[in-house]
């Protein structure tokens, strides 16, 4: 049985512990020392060596070793005349780009302001007027190398075998995390759209001020908002984030529900059930970590706890319904709101105030077709 070494952090199998952590951002792990500092209590290994144990003997004295690099350096340094002689030629040329910090050439400059000087690509792009997309310089000859090495890899080895599978699912033409406009205009629908979906899967859509709510508890809670004078944006589209979903094996993007004096990004649900019994498990815990990361602060939770926790206002469910009876009512004299909902909902009977919401022009009805 191959040995793995257990990440503290996510708990995953791994070869290498410091090449793997630098994917948990937020931690900001460069070495050893800064690994301690988190975790001073670790007595683990770093690295465990996954090459194969084979014997290596040289030709001129004989002696064996197991692996090949630890032959060729046996030859570098007590044959160096016949290693000079015989050694292979690379005349592979990369490119390397002038560090503006320290002045250092380096083929991979990204990789170097993260290692030797702590700063995060975005802000070095930005204090230094750097081309953010110009990360590694090469020549043609290296990429012509390089992409023989790739041909070489995908057609004749299992694993590059493997990836070409998971490549292929991840980057097909039918994938709609891939197609940029679909996510553009579904967000556009769902926030700025003119027109009300006569089908809708979260039961009532509601329609105030030029707002599309995709659910009662959307629009309840922006009411009460409303009403405490408190900053509310719906579906901010400058927090969207993408993450990688494992199990569908494609990129998917996450929206918020509400952000609160450009502070707090609410993710709501309708009741403490909910919360608890979250199907989206992967996704929240992904998309919490991101915004942890880049310090925005993001909260999962329910109108009543919501105003409980943050603004110390405490509510009972018979005053919540009246103060959206009280704006529902004022918008339906001027016009200002439209429900989408199934027919004979009880929700739409209670906030408008009338029986027959057939009748009501600020009411459109839609019946489920049932699957033959």
């Amino acid at each position: 049985m191959q040995e793995y070494i257990i990440c503290p952090i996510c708990g995953k199998e791994i070869v290498n512990l410091l090449a793997h952590i630098k994917i948990h951002k937020e931690y900001k792990i460069y070495d050893k020392k800064t690994f301690y500092e988190y975790f001073p209590n670790y007595t683990g290994k770093f690295q465990i060596d996954t090459r194969k144990e084979k014997e290596c003997k040289c030709h001129i004295c004989g002696k064996t070793y197991k692996h090949n690099n630890q032959l060729q350096l046996h030859y570098k340094k007590i044959h160096e005349q016949w290693y000079n002689e015989n050694k292979k030629q690379d005349n592979r040329t990369c490119a390397k780009l002038k560090c503006p910090i320290c002045g250092k050439l380096c083929t991979d400059i990204k990789q170097h302001i993260n290692r030797s000087h702590r700063i995060e690509w975005k802000e070095f792009c930005e204090k230094y007027n750097w081309n953010i997309k110009l990360t590694k310089c090469v020549t043609e000859e290296y990429k012509k190398h390089l992409s023989e090495n790739k041909i070489k890899f995908y057609h004749e080895t299992e694993r590059g075998k493997e990836l070409r599978k998971l490549q292929a699912i991840k980057y097909k033409k039918d994938n709609p995390a891939k197609n940029r406009k679909i996510i553009e205009k579904s967000i556009f629908n769902r926030t700025m759209g003119n027109g009300i979906p006569v089908l809708n899967y979260r039961g009532v859509h509601v329609k105030y001020n030029d707002i599309s709510f995709r659910s009662i508890n959307e629009y309840i809670f922006y009411i009460l908002c409303k009403h405490n004078n408190i900053k509310v944006e719906y579906e901010p589209k400058n927090y969207i984030v993408k993450w990688y979903n494992d199990e569908k094996r494609f990129i998917t993007t996450y929206l918020p529900d509400f952000i609160i004096n450009d502070k707090i990004l609410l993710e709501l649900k309708s009741s403490p059930k909910e919360i608890k019994n979250i199907f989206d498990v992967e996704k929240y815990n992904k998309v919490s970590k991101i915004y942890s990361a880049k310090k925005i602060q993001y909260e999962i939770s329910y109108p009543i706890k919501f105003f409980k926790d943050f603004f110390n206002i405490s509510y009972e469910n018979y005053e919540i319904n009246e103060i959206v009876k009280h704006y529902t009512q004022e918008a339906l004299k001027t016009n200002n709101i439209h429900f989408t909902c199934r027919k004979n909902s009880r929700f739409v009977k209670f906030y408008i105030g009338t029986e027959n919401i057939q009748e009501n022009k600020n009411v459109t009805i839609y019946e489920i077709r049932k699957n033959k």
